[in-house]
């Protein structure tokens, strides 16, 4: 160890064979890390990055989002933000569960707006509120609403249909029987 701190640390080997006075061994020069102090309480981190917003009653995340807009908040436990809301505010939660919003919006991290629930609440909530892709925001959907309202209302046989819409009966007669992407429209 040098007088500054330093310290010669050994890197990985070189090949086997490989000549040279420190026999395949190579080192380098290294600082030493200062170790990371948390100088804050978790609670004061997150409410640093919340901003309450007065009409709708949710609590704004104002640090880092993912891609969908959820909240991101590094805690021992999780880095989703909601996550770490729940456990700050209302306890544990139990394997299994996951955290559900009530307001539907993804950066909003207020405890009153959460509750649990298993993955198959979670689905039948997205299904209700029509958070799910479905219809013409299915990626895969080859047809309009108007389109689909058009074909059921008509007598013409799948195939018929299938040559004026350019697509194939499969997706006609998904469409008229009410599968896949158009079990909405009724």
């Amino acid at each position: 160890m040098s007088s500054l701190g330093h310290r010669w640390k050994l890197k990985k080997p070189r090949k086997p064979g490989a000549g040279g006075w420190n026999r395949g061994l190579t080192y380098k020069l290294t600082t030493p890390r200062k170790p990371r102090v948390q100088t804050t309480s978790l609670m004061d981190r997150f409410m640093a990055k919340v901003s309450p917003e007065p009409n709708s009653g949710c609590w704004l995340w104002m640090g880092s989002c993912d891609w969908g807009g959820r909240a991101k908040f590094r805690s021992p436990d999780s880095t989703v933000a909601a996550h770490a809301a729940y456990t700050l505010f209302c306890g544990i939660i139990p394997d299994g569960v996951q955290v559900l919003h009530r307001c539907d919006m993804p950066a909003c991290v207020n405890p009153d707006h959460l509750f649990l629930g298993t993955l198959q609440d979670n689905m039948a909530d997205r299904n209700a509120k029509k958070r799910h892709a479905h219809g013409e925001r299915h990626g895969k959907a080859k047809l309009t609403e108007a389109d689909v309202r058009a074909i059921r209302a008509s007598t013409e046989n799948d195939v018929v249909l299938a040559k004026r819409y350019g697509r194939g009966v499969s997706t006609i007669h998904a469409a008229r029987s009410g599968r896949h992407y158009w079990k909405h429209l009724k």
